[in-house]
C-alpha cells in the first residue's frame, strides 16, 4: 500500500505494536516488529494455555480490525469479531465442504478478509493448505504449476482472474 494510506491506517488504528517483514519495512511511530528476524528459539512451538492470557478470548471480541478501500473517502476501520469469523467459515464449509483429502491453495492477499476463509477452512477440516508466494495470485503460469505440483483440490478466485487463468490454460 502507498505509504500515505499505511500512515493513516496507523494513525487511526494505534496499534500496539506493527508486524512486518524486512522486505516490507514500515516507518511507525509504534514499535515495528520485523517477523522474519526476530529470533524465536527462546519460545516454544506449543500453543499458548488459557493460563497465558491476559484474560479469555470471547466469541465478540475482535478478532481483527480492517481497514475499507478508501473508495468513498477516506478508508475506515472495521472491527470484525471472532464470532464472525467462525461464522463465515461454518457456512463456507457447509457450501463447499472440505476434508482431510483436500489441498486448498491460498492466494487471496491476507489484506483483503474473504482471505480468511482460506486460512481457517483447511485448518478446521485437517485439508493441507498451500499457500502461494507474494504475488503469485497474479501469475496464471503460476498457479497452474503450483496446482499441479501440490495437488491442489480446491481454490477461489474473483471473475476478473479466473478469466485470465483459464484463458491461460487453454492457451497452453
Amino acid at each position: 500500500h502507498p505509504a500515505e494510506r499505511i500512515a493513516h491506517i496507523l494513525d487511526t488504528a494505534q496499534p500496539v505494536c506493527v508486524l512486518t517483514t524486512a522486505a516490507d519495512a514500515v516507518e511507525a511511530n509504534t514499535p515495528v516488529i520485523t517477523m522474519d528476524t526476530v529470533a524465536l528459539d527462546g519460545f516454544s512451538g506449543e500453543p499458548l494455555t488459557a493460563a497465558e492470557l491476559l484474560r479469555p478470548v470471547l466469541p465478540q471480541h475482535p478478532a481483527y480490525v480492517i481497514f475499507t478501500s478508501g473508495s468513498t473517502g477516506r478508508p475506515k476501520g472495521v472491527a470484525v469479531s471472532h464470532a464472525a469469523i467462525d461464522n463465515q467459515t461454518t457456512w463456507m464449509l457447509a457450501e463447499y465442504p472440505l476434508g482431510p483429502g483436500d489441498v486448498y491453495l491460498q492466494k487471496t492477499a491476507t489484506t483483503f478478509d474473504v482471505s480468511l476463509w482460506g486460512y481457517f477452512m483447511p485448518l478446521r477440516t485437517g485439508a493441507k493448505l498451500v499457500v502461494a508466494t507474494h504475488d503469485g495470485h497474479r501469475d496464471p503460469a503460476y498457479i497452474a504449476e503450483t496446482i499441479a505440483a501440490q495437488n491442489v483440490t480446491v481454490t477461489d478466485f474473483v471473475p476478473s482472474m479466473l478469466t485470465v487463468f483459464a484463458a491461460h490454460t487453454t492457451a497452453g
